[in-house]
């Protein structure tokens, strides 16, 4: 009995450090944060990045900000959270997300997290700076701008191009709507591993050049013009090879009637699904595929265009049964992919506001497996949650996200035996395989390999 009671002692006063993250529970979680029963710190802030409540030490969610600000802002007057979203699970917990400011300028990778069940704090995490620099910026927006587009160095971007300029139009229901950037204030951390702290102030810029094609935010720090950082915000299911496939053979899909043609158009999921034809274009939204009749049978390469109709119809249904969520905002947004993107493109992208597919190496393989759409459209799923940003770990996270899920996808459409662990078998070749990375001759943890390690 002594034994057993001694055993519990030390695990009630749990202390240990792994992967530059100290973990404390019990009552050295206690006396680091009265009244937590889990808390963890990075080396990267004195601020924990994760605090989860004794039950019967719950706070209100009213107090939460003052409780935060009286333990770790206590001199920084000018630190506040901006509420940025919320979402209520099937256990009836809220979940807020709040961008922490200095200022009144975001703070870029400053997230905290607040999860909450009948108006009491259950655990609170994220990143949060504790020594924020507050500057006002001595570079002008227009200079800075300069500076983006010198770094980006494209020879024409999408707001110099009328089609585009419209398609942004139609798309955001705006008509003020552009692509052209507008420098917004933030505070930025140039290293997104932070592994190293020094935070500038910095104008971002999200620029979209059509010639050579990019889209990015871009980070200019408002003091010297130099480039701090770069957001990339065009996804891939990276691959350079492609064969032809039946892909799915034949599959039940939802297409609109406007009383004399089938459109690959449908309103039933969230505020509707929409395949285009960009007719190897690379602007604007493209025009509706079409059919005479409800059997869509053509055999050249447009009938993949169905593919792609079907991926994201799969995709759309696997998140709303499983997770009760309404398109990739959980609020209905409207799923858009515009299919034979270019002239010989052998990808697939997301780019912040819908899926494109290219016809592959030859022209006539079409990118539009199930599980390249379940990527892509995890992406833009991922751009509304965790928003990771596409660098370092945050960007290997993202992309490892995209793979998992597209793998999930495709065997909830298909059966338990359809894809297992692969990414791209439906083209005759592999992106990558999740079970087995070394058969790709890709390091055992697939993570680091996206991280770029060797």
């Amino acid at each position: 009995m002594k034994q057993l009671v001694l055993s519990l002692i030390v695990l009630t006063t749990l202390s240990f450090t792994t992967n530059a993250e100290q973990v404390l529970t019990g009552r050295a979680a206690n006396e680091a944060v009265k009244g937590a029963e889990m808390v963890r710190y990075k080396e990267s802030s004195s601020i924990p990045a994760f605090i989860k409540f004794r039950e019967s030490a719950r706070i209100e969610y009213a107090d939460w900000q003052q409780w935060m600000k009286t333990r770790y802002f206590k001199e920084a007057k000018y630190v506040g959270f901006e509420l940025i979203g919320d979402e209520v699970d099937r256990l009836g917990m809220v979940h807020y997300r709040f961008q922490q400011t200095a200022g009144g300028n975001p703070v870029t990778f400053g997230v905290w997290i607040v999860h909450t069940l009948n108006d009491k704090v259950v655990s609170m995490n994220g990143m949060l700076f504790d020594e924020v620099p507050v500057t006002a910026a001595s570079l002008g927006e227009n200079a800075a701008l300069s500076k983006a587009l010198t770094h980006v160095n494209a020879d024409t971007y999408k707001w110099e191009i009328p089609a585009e300029e419209n398609d942004i139009k139609e798309i955001s229901d705006d008509p003020n709507a552009t692509y052209f950037p507008k420098g917004v204030l933030e505070i930025v951390n140039p290293d997104a591993s932070l592994r190293s702290i020094d935070l500038k102030l910095a104008w971002r810029f999200n620029i979209y050049a059509h010639s050579p094609m990019s889209r990015q935010d871009v980070y200019v720090d408002a003091m010297s013009g130099a480039i701090l950082f770069e957001n990339n915000l065009i996804h891939e299911a990276d691959s350079n090879i492609i064969a032809v496939t039946g892909y799915l053979d034949t599959q039940n899909i939802v297409a609109d009637f406007n009383g004399s043609i089938f459109r690959l158009r449908e309103s039933g999921r969230g505020d509707g699904i929409f395949t285009t034809d960009l007719n190897n274009g690379t602007t604007g939204a493209g025009v509706d595929f079409t059919h005479g009749d409800n059997i869509w049978d053509d055999n050249t390469v447009s009938r993949f265009a169905t593919d792609a109709h079907l991926g994201t119809e799969m995709t759309y249904d696997y998140y709303f049964n499983h997770f009760n969520r309404n398109s990739i905002d959980d609020d209905g947004f409207a799923l858009r992919s515009r299919v034979h993107y270019g002239t010989n493109f052998a990808n697939a992208f997301w780019n912040g506001q819908y899926m494109t597919y290219g016809d592959g190496s030859t022209g006539n393989n079409p990118f539009t497996a199930l599980d390249v759409a379940g990527h892509e459209v995890t992406h833009g799923l991922t751009s509304n949650t965790a928003n990771l940003i596409y660098q370092a770990e945050s960007g290997a996270l993202n992309e490892s996200f995209s793979d998992v899920f597209a793998a999930a996808i495709e065997r909830d459409a298909l059966g338990v035996n359809s894809g297992e662990w692969l990414i791209g078998e439906d083209l005759n070749f592999l992106i990558r395989n999740m079970s087995n990375p070394n058969a790709l001759g890709r390091p055992r943890h697939l993570l680091w390999k996206l991280l770029g390690h060797r």
